[in-house]
């Protein structure tokens, strides 16, 4: 859900934008855009938005998610050429394979082990999408919480 919201400084709910619980933490939502005449210099803002610390955590996991990675399968397949020849490199590119996908699912369960029933997602649950002089729009995935923020931010914090 977009939200777009006027003025400085913008309300945002005292509570997790992720799975609505105590805020903690702060989760930095920024974006990158031109700005002055013809949108020709390029600026980045920023807000801080609230998380709870453990939200926090798996949206910095999720962010960290293993890949297959050349390096590994490039490491496999010379060391399994270099022992066996061409059997060899195959057996080394299926074993790299293997490790790479074991870590993705460890690091898939750990993921799964930080989420609450009410988070909804396991990254960010906010972005800055960007701005139009003092008017700044968000997506939120939390649909309670872009309710609460477009409510605080009409009567100005109040």
């Amino acid at each position: 859900m977009t939200v777009s919201a006027s003025g400085d400084p913008l309300y945002f709910p005292q509570q997790c934008a992720c799975c609505l619980e105590p805020s903690d933490a702060a989760y930095a939502a920024e974006h990158t855009g031109g700005d002055g005449p013809f949108f020709l210099f390029e600026e980045t803002r920023g807000w801080d938005v609230p998380y709870c610390s453990r939200c926090l955590q798996h949206v910095q996991e999720a962010a960290n998610a293993p890949g297959l990675g050349v390096g590994r399968l490039a490491a496999g397949t010379l060391v399994g050429a270099a022992l066996a020849g061409p059997v060899g490199l195959l057996v080394g590119l299926g074993g790299a394979a293997a490790a790479s996908a074991l870590g993705a699912a460890q690091h898939n369960a750990r993921l799964r082990s930080l989420l609450r029933p009410t988070c909804v997602t396991a990254g960010p649950a906010v972005a800055y999408v960007g701005w139009d002089r003092d008017t700044h729009r968000f997506a939120f995935l939390n649909r309670r919480y872009a309710e609460a923020f477009r409510e605080a931010n009409a009567r100005g914090g109040a």
